[in-house]
């Protein structure tokens, strides 16, 4: 009778320490989704606060801002960092669902939006030592010394960490 009760209370121990362990797994894995998610935002909101000083000199939206209820709400959005960093989020999000959506009409369409999210990765890591600049200037004559290698590696890895690690989910 108390090897068996040894047996059964070895068991429960060894049921325990395995939950355990998935559990820190299962931890470790949501863990590098969120980073993997969060390093992939920083582009996004990068560029957002860098065109914060660029929203004041549109046209359009000087005007807009004397729309009585309209107005507040840009100029709102338009100086505030926190504000900037959500629709940067958004449409970084936006951009994420319509990579991995399985809808037909938007499957035809993504390597559009492979090219936005390009535009706005390669804004943040510039391909070209000197920045977009010294890549106009130097257009003739691109020296592949001046390549920043490592933003090009950067830039992919950002653009499609994220789904790749969702299809990973998936199955």
């Amino acid at each position: 009778m108390a090897v068996a009760a040894r047996s059964t209370s070895k068991s429960k121990e060894g049921g325990s320490s395995r939950a355990k362990i998935k559990g820190l797994g299962r931890f470790l894995f949501y863990s590098t989704i969120t980073f993997v998610g969060l390093l992939n935002i920083q582009p996004w909101v990068a560029v957002a606060k860098q065109m914060k000083a660029a929203i004041t000199f549109v046209p359009l939206l000087s005007s807009l801002t004397r729309v009585p209820f309209l107005g507040g709400c840009l100029l709102w959005l338009s100086s505030n960092e926190v504000s900037l960093s959500f629709l940067a989020t958004g449409l970084w999000a936006l951009t994420q669902y319509l990579e991995m959506a399985d809808i037909e009409w938007i499957k035809k369409r993504r390597p559009i939006i492979y090219a936005w999210e390009f535009s706005i990765i390669f804004l943040h890591f510039p391909p070209y030592e000197g920045g977009y600049t010294a890549l106009a200037e130097d257009f003739p004559y691109w020296s592949p010394d001046s390549v920043l290698w490592w933003n090009l590696v950067l830039s992919v890895i950002t653009a499609f960490a994220f789904e790749f690690i969702y299809k990973i989910l998936k199955k």
